[in-house]
């Protein structure tokens, strides 16, 4: 039974310790130190590297920038 028993605070003591680390990335984030640590890091779409692609190669400096040519005014 003592295994069971020194668990439970063994298990106490590491989300206390996990609590603080969250903590610390939060205020860090809110300071500007690091990136958002709640954000998602999706890759881009295969449109979204194409129109990078073609954006380069025209020389144009910013891909979002690239609308395809059926969104451009006349």
């Amino acid at each position: 039974r003592w295994p069971v028993f020194a668990m439970l605070p063994a298990g106490f003591l590491l989300l206390g310790i996990q609590g603080i680390s969250e903590l610390i990335k939060r205020i860090a984030f809110l300071r500007g130190l690091i990136p958002d640590p709640t954000g998602r890091h999706v890759a881009k779409s295969a449109e979204q590297e194409l129109a990078e692609f073609i954006a380069e190669e025209r020389g144009i400096g910013d891909a979002a920038s690239a609308a395809p040519s059926s969104a451009r005014s006349p």
